[in-house]
């Protein structure tokens, strides 16, 4: 179940990036202040890159330090990236 949790992460993490990048592209604003902050420093590709990569290091120390909650948290996370990605494709139309 484990691989199949990191595979759906994976997917709705690059679907999220390419989603938020076509929204940004087309005059969208990023609602996400956080999100915000790091594309106006970094860009819309590497700002949106940037935060793509700290719940994945969270994911990586979790792993580590608790191998019990490893499931537990990867549902979390696809669920918000469920979320996320399903509300970038509304936003698309």
């Amino acid at each position: 179940m484990s691989y199949l949790l990191y595979f759906l992460l994976i997917v709705l993490s690059v679907a999220y990036y390419f989603t938020t990048f076509i929204i940004l592209s087309r005059g969208g604003v990023e609602k996400n202040p956080i999100v915000n902050f790091f594309i106006k420093r970094c860009g819309i590709k590497l700002g949106i890159l940037a935060i793509k990569i700290v719940p994945l290091l969270a994911m990586c120390v979790l792993v580590y330090l608790y191998p019990s909650v490893t499931i537990d948290f990867l549902i979390f996370l696809v669920t918000l990236y469920c979320w996320a990605v399903w509300h970038n494709f509304r936003e698309m139309k």
